[in-house]
């Protein structure tokens, strides 16, 4: 999905290009949730960056205030598969 910075006033200050999306679902008339083990966006700001990563890798952009990515934290890792007794505790708890 291709994303945009803007401006309060709606006026793209930015093209950011395609990032991963996140999707919900409408249980209900108030409120949204995510999909049961989905993957997960995350997001953060400050007055100088924003950040942007998603559930299904260690990576995360640093974007400027103006949108321009400045930086991607990355951590080396290896998924791990889901057994059957992780599914047992996930149904428990």
């Amino acid at each position: 999905m291709n994303f945009s910075l803007v401006s309060t006033d709606h006026n793209v200050i930015r093209d950011l290009g395609r990032l991963p999306y996140m999707m919900f679902v409408q249980e209900n008339a108030k409120s949204y949730t995510y999909p049961w083990l989905s993957s997960i966006a995350d997001t953060a700001a400050s007055a100088e960056h924003f950040y942007f990563g998603f559930g299904d890798r260690y990576a995360v952009k640093v974007y400027s205030a103006s949108g321009q990515l400045q930086l991607i934290v990355r951590r080396a890792w290896t998924p791990i598969p889901v057994t059957p007794a992780d599914w047992e505790d996930w149904v428990v708890e």
